[in-house]
Protein backbone atom coordinates (compact mmCIF):
# COMPACT_ATOMS: atom_id res chain seq x y z
CA UNK A 1 0.00 0.00 0.00
CA UNK A 2 2.79 2.35 0.96
CA UNK A 3 4.89 1.36 -2.30
CA UNK A 4 1.54 2.50 -4.46
CA UNK A 5 0.98 5.64 -2.93
CA UNK A 6 5.00 6.50 -3.57
CA UNK A 7 4.16 5.19 -6.96
CA UNK A 8 1.26 7.71 -7.47
CA UNK A 9 2.80 10.63 -6.05
CA UNK A 10 6.08 10.07 -7.58
CA UNK A 11 3.65 9.93 -11.19
CA UNK A 12 2.11 13.20 -10.22
CA UNK A 13 5.37 14.93 -9.65
CA UNK A 14 6.78 13.73 -13.08
CA UNK A 15 2.90 15.35 -14.67
CA UNK A 16 3.80 18.50 -12.88
CA UNK A 17 7.32 18.33 -14.02
CA UNK A 18 6.50 17.88 -17.34
CA UNK A 19 3.72 20.59 -16.97
CA UNK A 20 6.36 23.08 -15.37
CA UNK A 21 8.74 22.19 -18.70
CA UNK A 22 6.17 22.71 -21.19
CA UNK A 23 5.07 26.11 -19.41
CA UNK A 24 8.57 27.14 -19.56
CA UNK A 25 8.76 26.35 -23.17
CA UNK A 26 5.33 28.05 -23.67
CA UNK A 27 6.72 30.74 -21.62
CA UNK A 28 9.82 31.16 -23.80
CA UNK A 29 8.15 31.24 -27.22
CA UNK A 30 5.77 33.99 -25.35
CA UNK A 31 9.32 35.94 -24.66
CA UNK A 32 10.26 35.30 -28.01
CA UNK A 33 7.29 36.38 -29.88
CA UNK A 34 7.18 39.46 -28.12
CA UNK A 35 10.61 40.62 -29.03
CA UNK A 36 9.67 39.90 -32.73
CA UNK A 37 6.41 42.21 -31.97
CA UNK A 38 8.40 44.88 -30.67
CA UNK A 39 10.97 44.80 -33.24
CA UNK A 40 8.04 44.85 -36.24
CA UNK A 41 6.41 47.09 -34.38
CA UNK A 42 9.01 49.73 -34.59
CA UNK A 43 9.70 48.47 -38.25
CA UNK A 44 6.32 49.71 -38.78
CA UNK A 45 6.58 52.87 -37.55
CA UNK A 46 9.56 53.30 -39.39
CA UNK A 47 7.81 52.42 -42.41
CA UNK A 48 4.85 54.18 -41.57
CA UNK A 49 7.27 57.50 -41.13
CA UNK A 50 8.30 56.95 -44.42
CA UNK A 51 4.60 56.77 -46.05
CA UNK A 52 4.17 60.15 -44.58
CA UNK A 53 6.88 61.47 -45.69
CA UNK A 54 6.48 59.78 -49.24
CA UNK A 55 2.54 61.28 -49.20
CA UNK A 56 3.60 64.66 -48.29
CA UNK A 57 5.96 64.67 -51.15
CA UNK A 58 3.43 63.19 -53.33
CA UNK A 59 0.84 66.10 -52.50
CA UNK A 60 4.08 68.56 -53.41
CA UNK A 61 4.11 67.17 -56.43
CA UNK A 62 1.06 67.00 -57.79
CA UNK A 63 0.73 70.46 -56.05
CA UNK A 64 2.93 71.72 -58.90
CA UNK A 65 1.52 69.38 -61.41
CA UNK A 66 -1.80 71.16 -60.99
CA UNK A 67 0.25 74.51 -61.52
CA UNK A 68 1.46 73.70 -64.49
CA UNK A 69 -1.85 72.60 -65.88
CA UNK A 70 -3.54 75.88 -64.91
CA UNK A 71 -0.10 77.72 -66.30
CA UNK A 72 -0.16 75.83 -69.62
CA UNK A 73 -4.07 76.36 -69.94
CA UNK A 74 -3.24 80.17 -69.21
CA UNK A 75 -0.45 80.28 -71.41
CA UNK A 76 -2.75 78.57 -74.33
CA UNK A 77 -5.31 80.73 -73.74
CA UNK A 78 -3.23 84.13 -73.90
CA UNK A 79 -1.50 83.15 -76.99
CA UNK A 80 -5.08 82.20 -78.38
CA UNK A 81 -6.15 85.72 -78.03
CA UNK A 82 -3.02 87.13 -78.83
CA UNK A 83 -3.31 85.12 -82.07
CA UNK A 84 -6.52 87.02 -82.69
CA UNK A 85 -5.32 90.38 -81.34
CA UNK A 86 -2.83 90.01 -84.12
CA UNK A 87 -4.93 89.19 -86.73
CA UNK A 88 -7.26 92.02 -85.81
CA UNK A 89 -4.73 94.14 -86.04
CA UNK A 90 -3.36 93.19 -89.07
CA UNK A 91 -6.65 93.96 -90.83
CA UNK A 92 -6.86 97.25 -89.02
CA UNK A 93 -3.19 98.12 -90.35
CA UNK A 94 -4.61 97.19 -94.21
CA UNK A 95 -7.66 98.92 -94.13
CA UNK A 96 -5.91 102.07 -92.68
CA UNK A 97 -3.37 101.50 -95.33
CA UNK A 98 -5.72 101.75 -98.13
CA UNK A 99 -7.82 104.85 -96.30
CA UNK A 100 -4.13 106.91 -96.57
CA UNK A 101 -3.86 105.75 -100.25
CA UNK A 102 -7.94 107.10 -100.89
CA UNK A 103 -7.02 109.99 -99.27
CA UNK A 104 -3.53 110.53 -101.07
CA UNK A 105 -5.28 110.21 -104.49
CA UNK A 106 -8.06 112.17 -103.49
CA UNK A 107 -5.42 115.03 -102.63
CA UNK A 108 -4.22 114.89 -105.71
CA UNK A 109 -7.39 115.03 -107.37
CA UNK A 110 -8.26 118.14 -105.45
CA UNK A 111 -4.76 120.17 -106.24
CA UNK A 112 -5.52 119.60 -109.95
CA UNK A 113 -9.11 120.84 -109.23
CA UNK A 114 -7.48 124.24 -107.35
CA UNK A 115 -4.64 124.09 -110.27
CA UNK A 116 -8.47 124.51 -113.14
CA UNK A 117 -9.92 126.37 -110.91
CA UNK A 118 -7.49 128.83 -110.26
CA UNK A 119 -6.61 128.76 -113.97
CA UNK A 120 -10.40 129.56 -114.86
CA UNK A 121 -10.67 132.67 -112.44
CA UNK A 122 -7.58 133.99 -113.43
CA UNK A 123 -8.83 133.56 -117.43
CA UNK A 124 -12.07 135.03 -116.51
CA UNK A 125 -10.51 138.12 -114.60
CA UNK A 126 -8.42 138.92 -117.79
CA UNK A 127 -11.36 138.66 -119.72
CA UNK A 128 -13.40 141.09 -117.80
CA UNK A 129 -11.03 143.67 -117.84
CA UNK A 130 -11.14 143.96 -121.35
CA UNK A 131 -14.87 143.05 -121.60
CA UNK A 132 -17.52 144.23 -118.65
CA UNK A 133 -20.03 142.15 -120.36
CA UNK A 134 -18.65 139.11 -117.72
CA UNK A 135 -21.06 139.67 -114.77
CA UNK A 136 -19.36 140.58 -111.32
CA UNK A 137 -21.23 137.00 -109.72
CA UNK A 138 -19.20 134.85 -112.14
CA UNK A 139 -16.23 136.50 -110.66
CA UNK A 140 -17.30 136.25 -107.56
CA UNK A 141 -18.29 132.25 -108.01
CA UNK A 142 -15.05 131.26 -109.33
CA UNK A 143 -12.75 133.30 -106.41
CA UNK A 144 -15.36 131.61 -103.65
CA UNK A 145 -14.82 128.13 -105.48
CA UNK A 146 -10.98 129.04 -105.77
CA UNK A 147 -11.24 129.48 -102.01
CA UNK A 148 -13.60 126.50 -101.08
CA UNK A 149 -10.92 124.14 -102.94
CA UNK A 150 -8.27 125.53 -101.18
CA UNK A 151 -9.62 124.93 -98.09
CA UNK A 152 -10.30 121.46 -99.20
CA UNK A 153 -6.91 120.32 -99.67
CA UNK A 154 -5.97 121.98 -96.48
CA UNK A 155 -8.67 119.71 -94.43
CA UNK A 156 -7.55 116.43 -96.85
CA UNK A 157 -4.05 117.22 -96.02
CA UNK A 158 -4.44 117.41 -92.14
CA UNK A 159 -6.86 113.89 -92.53
CA UNK A 160 -4.05 112.54 -94.44
CA UNK A 161 -1.93 113.51 -91.45
CA UNK A 162 -3.95 111.87 -89.20
CA UNK A 163 -4.21 109.20 -91.28
CA UNK A 164 -0.17 108.55 -91.48
CA UNK A 165 -0.45 108.56 -87.30
CA UNK A 166 -2.88 106.45 -87.13
CA UNK A 167 -1.25 103.84 -89.75
CA UNK A 168 2.00 104.27 -87.14
CA UNK A 169 0.10 103.48 -83.84
CA UNK A 170 -2.12 100.09 -86.00
CA UNK A 171 2.21 99.05 -86.65
CA UNK A 172 2.93 99.20 -83.33
CA UNK A 173 0.52 97.92 -82.39
CA UNK A 174 0.95 95.28 -84.92
CA UNK A 175 4.45 94.84 -83.43
CA UNK A 176 3.65 94.54 -80.05
CA UNK A 177 0.53 91.50 -81.07
CA UNK A 178 2.86 89.85 -83.19
CA UNK A 179 5.47 90.14 -80.62
CA UNK A 180 3.20 88.75 -77.37
CA UNK A 181 1.67 86.27 -79.97
CA UNK A 182 5.38 84.79 -80.14
CA UNK A 183 6.58 85.20 -77.06
CA UNK A 184 3.69 83.11 -76.01
CA UNK A 185 4.01 80.04 -78.60
CA UNK A 186 7.55 80.08 -77.24
CA UNK A 187 6.14 80.09 -73.96
CA UNK A 188 3.82 77.45 -74.61
CA UNK A 189 6.80 75.62 -76.74
CA UNK A 190 8.81 75.38 -73.18
CA UNK A 191 6.06 74.29 -71.56
CA UNK A 192 4.37 71.20 -73.33
CA UNK A 193 6.60 71.37 -76.25
CA UNK A 194 4.18 71.64 -78.90
CA UNK A 195 5.02 73.73 -82.24
CA UNK A 196 1.90 73.67 -83.73
CA UNK A 197 -2.28 73.26 -83.43
CA UNK A 198 -2.33 70.09 -84.91
CA UNK A 199 -5.18 67.80 -83.45
CA UNK A 200 -2.46 65.04 -82.41
CA UNK A 201 -0.70 67.73 -80.28
CA UNK A 202 -3.85 68.55 -78.65
CA UNK A 203 -5.10 65.06 -77.89
CA UNK A 204 -1.61 64.15 -76.54
CA UNK A 205 -2.40 66.79 -73.80
CA UNK A 206 -6.13 65.53 -73.17
CA UNK A 207 -4.36 62.06 -72.61
CA UNK A 208 -2.25 63.82 -70.26
CA UNK A 209 -4.41 65.43 -68.12
CA UNK A 210 -6.82 61.79 -68.27
CA UNK A 211 -3.89 59.86 -67.16
CA UNK A 212 -3.13 62.65 -64.30
CA UNK A 213 -6.46 63.00 -62.95
CA UNK A 214 -6.92 58.76 -63.16
CA UNK A 215 -4.00 58.21 -60.69
CA UNK A 216 -5.19 60.59 -58.55
CA UNK A 217 -8.54 59.46 -58.25
CA UNK A 218 -7.01 55.95 -58.01
CA UNK A 219 -4.56 57.24 -55.27
CA UNK A 220 -7.69 58.97 -53.12
CA UNK A 221 -9.43 55.47 -53.40
CA UNK A 222 -5.75 54.19 -52.11
CA UNK A 223 -5.38 56.38 -49.56
CA UNK A 224 -9.28 55.59 -48.04
CA UNK A 225 -8.65 52.20 -48.33
CA UNK A 226 -5.67 52.15 -46.47
CA UNK A 227 -6.97 54.39 -43.80
CA UNK A 228 -9.79 51.72 -43.18
CA UNK A 229 -7.71 48.57 -43.57
CA UNK A 230 -5.74 50.25 -40.51
CA UNK A 231 -9.22 50.90 -38.78
CA UNK A 232 -10.14 47.36 -39.03
CA UNK A 233 -6.86 46.20 -38.31
CA UNK A 234 -6.91 47.93 -34.93
CA UNK A 235 -10.61 46.75 -34.36
CA UNK A 236 -9.62 42.86 -34.95
CA UNK A 237 -6.55 43.69 -32.56
CA UNK A 238 -8.90 44.98 -30.24
CA UNK A 239 -11.49 41.92 -30.70
CA UNK A 240 -8.26 39.43 -30.27
CA UNK A 241 -7.32 40.59 -26.92
CA UNK A 242 -11.08 40.86 -25.46
CA UNK A 243 -11.36 36.77 -26.26
CA UNK A 244 -7.85 36.54 -24.74
CA UNK A 245 -8.99 37.77 -22.04
CA UNK A 246 -12.39 36.29 -21.37
CA UNK A 247 -10.63 32.99 -23.01
CA UNK A 248 -8.21 33.47 -19.75
CA UNK A 249 -10.73 33.97 -16.98
CA UNK A 250 -12.75 30.69 -17.72
CA UNK A 251 -9.10 28.85 -17.98
CA UNK A 252 -8.21 30.16 -14.27
CA UNK A 253 -8.13 27.35 -11.71
CA UNK A 254 -11.60 27.14 -10.50
CA UNK A 255 -12.81 26.76 -6.27
CA UNK A 256 -14.65 24.29 -4.47
CA UNK A 257 -17.55 23.34 -7.36
CA UNK A 258 -21.13 24.98 -6.30
CA UNK A 259 -24.01 25.92 -8.14
CA UNK A 260 -23.58 29.56 -8.56
CA UNK A 261 -19.55 28.48 -9.69
CA UNK A 262 -21.46 26.43 -11.93
CA UNK A 263 -23.53 29.16 -13.83
CA UNK A 264 -20.36 31.75 -13.73
CA UNK A 265 -18.60 29.22 -15.57
CA UNK A 266 -21.21 28.80 -17.98
CA UNK A 267 -21.60 32.55 -18.34
CA UNK A 268 -17.98 33.02 -18.60
CA UNK A 269 -18.22 30.40 -21.51
CA UNK A 270 -21.49 32.18 -23.46
CA UNK A 271 -18.88 35.09 -23.32
CA UNK A 272 -15.79 33.22 -24.79
CA UNK A 273 -17.74 32.13 -27.62
CA UNK A 274 -18.92 35.43 -28.36
CA UNK A 275 -16.11 37.31 -27.96
CA UNK A 276 -14.44 34.51 -30.36
CA UNK A 277 -17.52 35.07 -33.10
CA UNK A 278 -17.07 38.90 -32.71
CA UNK A 279 -12.86 38.05 -33.65
CA UNK A 280 -13.51 36.07 -36.40
CA UNK A 281 -15.81 38.92 -37.81
CA UNK A 282 -13.60 41.35 -37.01
CA UNK A 283 -10.77 39.23 -39.03
CA UNK A 284 -12.58 38.64 -41.60
CA UNK A 285 -13.77 42.23 -42.23
CA UNK A 286 -9.99 43.15 -42.41
CA UNK A 287 -9.11 40.37 -44.58
CA UNK A 288 -11.85 41.49 -47.56
CA UNK A 289 -10.31 45.26 -46.62
CA UNK A 290 -6.73 43.66 -47.61
CA UNK A 291 -8.52 41.99 -50.50
CA UNK A 292 -9.77 45.44 -51.81
CA UNK A 293 -6.61 47.19 -50.89
CA UNK A 294 -4.58 45.07 -52.81
CA UNK A 295 -7.15 45.22 -55.91
CA UNK A 296 -6.72 49.06 -56.07
CA UNK A 297 -3.31 48.95 -55.59
CA UNK A 298 -2.96 46.82 -58.65
CA UNK A 299 -5.28 49.66 -60.10
CA UNK A 300 -3.29 52.31 -59.57
CA UNK A 301 -0.10 50.74 -60.73
CA UNK A 302 -2.00 49.95 -64.13
CA UNK A 303 -2.68 53.84 -63.84
CA UNK A 304 0.79 54.59 -63.48
CA UNK A 305 1.96 52.75 -66.12
CA UNK A 306 -0.46 54.28 -68.39
CA UNK A 307 0.75 57.74 -67.07
CA UNK A 308 4.16 56.67 -67.76
CA UNK A 309 3.20 55.74 -71.20
CA UNK A 310 1.80 58.91 -71.87
CA UNK A 311 4.93 60.85 -70.69
CA UNK A 312 7.35 58.68 -72.86
CA UNK A 313 5.46 59.56 -75.68
CA UNK A 314 6.07 63.87 -75.20
CA UNK A 315 9.09 65.61 -75.63
CA UNK A 316 11.91 64.71 -72.83
CA UNK A 317 12.44 68.42 -72.87
CA UNK A 318 9.26 70.21 -72.37
CA UNK A 319 8.70 71.59 -68.46
CA UNK A 320 5.61 70.14 -68.11
CA UNK A 321 6.51 66.94 -69.20
CA UNK A 322 9.65 66.79 -66.36
CA UNK A 323 7.17 67.93 -63.61
CA UNK A 324 4.94 64.90 -65.34
CA UNK A 325 8.07 62.76 -64.20
CA UNK A 326 8.46 64.50 -60.87
CA UNK A 327 5.13 63.77 -59.84
CA UNK A 328 5.35 59.55 -61.28
CA UNK A 329 8.29 59.74 -59.38
CA UNK A 330 6.94 60.64 -56.47
CA UNK A 331 3.50 58.19 -56.89
CA UNK A 332 6.29 55.21 -57.57
CA UNK A 333 7.97 56.04 -54.07
CA UNK A 334 4.91 56.00 -52.13
CA UNK A 335 3.77 53.26 -53.99
CA UNK A 336 7.28 51.92 -52.76
CA UNK A 337 6.39 53.04 -49.36
CA UNK A 338 2.94 51.99 -48.99
CA UNK A 339 3.77 48.42 -50.15
CA UNK A 340 6.61 48.19 -47.34
CA UNK A 341 4.16 49.79 -44.80
CA UNK A 342 1.57 46.75 -45.70
CA UNK A 343 4.52 44.26 -45.38
CA UNK A 344 5.13 45.67 -42.10
CA UNK A 345 1.80 45.21 -41.43
CA UNK A 346 1.19 41.94 -42.63
CA UNK A 347 4.14 40.86 -40.89
CA UNK A 348 3.24 42.62 -37.44
CA UNK A 349 -0.51 40.92 -37.27
CA UNK A 350 1.14 37.13 -38.02
CA UNK A 351 3.52 37.87 -35.03
CA UNK A 352 0.82 39.55 -32.89
CA UNK A 353 -1.51 36.57 -34.14
CA UNK A 354 1.20 33.86 -33.22
CA UNK A 355 1.71 35.81 -29.82
CA UNK A 356 -2.21 35.65 -29.33
CA UNK A 357 -1.96 31.80 -29.65
CA UNK A 358 1.18 31.49 -27.40
CA UNK A 359 -0.56 33.14 -24.95
CA UNK A 360 -3.20 31.41 -24.61
CA UNK A 361 -1.24 28.14 -25.00
CA UNK A 362 0.71 29.53 -21.91
CA UNK A 363 -2.19 30.42 -19.90
CA UNK A 364 -3.80 27.26 -20.24
CA UNK A 365 -0.89 25.38 -19.55
CA UNK A 366 -0.16 27.70 -16.51
CA UNK A 367 -4.11 27.13 -15.44
CA UNK A 368 -3.00 23.49 -15.76
CA UNK A 369 0.15 23.57 -13.73
CA UNK A 370 -1.69 25.30 -11.20
CA UNK A 371 -4.57 22.42 -11.01
CA UNK A 372 -2.15 19.37 -10.83
CA UNK A 373 0.12 21.37 -8.05
CA UNK A 374 -3.38 21.91 -6.19
CA UNK A 375 -4.45 18.08 -5.96
CA UNK A 376 -1.04 16.86 -5.41
CA UNK A 377 -0.77 19.22 -2.42
CA UNK A 378 -4.69 17.98 -1.79
CA UNK A 379 -3.27 14.67 -1.99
Amino acid sequence: MKNMKIGIAEKKNAEIEALTNQVNSAQYRVNELTSVVTALTAKQAYFASLLSDADTKKDTALAHLNQAKSLVANVEELRRYSQQVQQQTEKSRNKVKDTTDDIAVLIEQLIFSVDVIEKLSGFVNRQKAANNVIPDDLVTVLNQATTDANSAVALTLTALQSSYATAASADEAGSISSLEFRQASQLRRLLVGEQDDSPQAGALYGRVLEAIGNVEGALQALTQAQQDNQKLQASQFAQTAAYEKQFNLMSAPAETATADSSNAQSQQQQQVIQAHQSMEQARQAYQQSSDALVDITIQVDIYIAQLNQVIQSQQDNALFTLIQKGYQRAVESYQSALAAVNMANMQLETAQADLASATVLLNSLTAGLGAAKAAAYAA
